[in-house]
């Protein structure tokens, strides 16, 4: 379900008219989405909770300066996932695919953007 992110707006209110520093900014936010996209299944599988501490960590202001609530949850929910004792794979595909599937959709709409 393709939503109506607000990305075109807030990186003309961050640019202020720089063209090249809008350029920039989202060839940075395709890297990070990639980066979420392709990384954190592993992450997760293999109980990395340091790596998945840092990268959420890492986006989290990106996360909050785009309204991404839902994708901010289920980052912070691998995190929680891995740390658990007991390994719920099916759990944590599902986390899994939703953060992918999130990670498409934004990628989508920023080339559209670009």
């Amino acid at each position: 379900m393709k939503k109506n992110y607000s990305f075109k707006k807030k990186l003309s209110q961050l640019s202020q008219g720089d063209t090249a520093f809008e350029n920039e900014m989202l060839r940075l936010y395709k890297e990070s989405f990639q980066d979420i996209k392709e990384n954190f299944r592993l992450l997760m599988l293999n109980r990395k909770t340091d790596q998945l501490a840092f990268m959420t960590h890492k986006y989290r202001t990106t996360l909050i300066m785009f309204d991404l609530d839902e994708l901010a949850s289920d980052l912070e929910e691998s995190k929680r996932l891995a740390k658990e004792t007991t390994l719920d794979k099916k759990r944590i595909e599902e986390v899994a695919t939703r953060i992918e599937a999130q990670c498409v959709d934004i990628l989508l709409t920023l080339a559209a953007i670009s």
